[in-house]
């Protein structure tokens, strides 16, 4: 039987060339999110770029899909974890209630 996804379904998958820019924008809004003080090496248009000249064609990249965006992405060098992100929005809080 097949399954219908509703739109809080993740779907992981193989990232595509067309992902990239969306990939880029969940990196750079997860970077903003965990480091708002630090300053990135790399502007936005040069993160973009990287994503779509090589991280994505050149890497074993992963994206999370929910609906049509893109929620997250993972990246592997062989067996290695090189880059896990999440939208800040999608991840859940780790701390105990109080």
């Amino acid at each position: 039987m097949a399954h219908t996804m509703n739109s809080d379904d993740v779907l992981l998958r193989h990232a595509r060339d067309a992902d990239a820019r969306a990939a880029a924008e969940v990196w750079l809004r997860s970077y903003a999110a965990a480091l708002p003080t630090v300053r990135c090496a790399h502007d936005e248009a040069g993160v973009r770029d990287w994503f779509a000249r090589v991280l994505v064609p050149q890497y074993e990249t992963w994206v999370a899909v929910t609906g049509n965006s893109v929620v997250g992405l993972l990246v592997l060098s062989g067996r290695e974890l090189k880059q896990l992100y999440l939208e800040h929005r999608r991840s859940r809080s780790t701390r105990p209630s109080d």
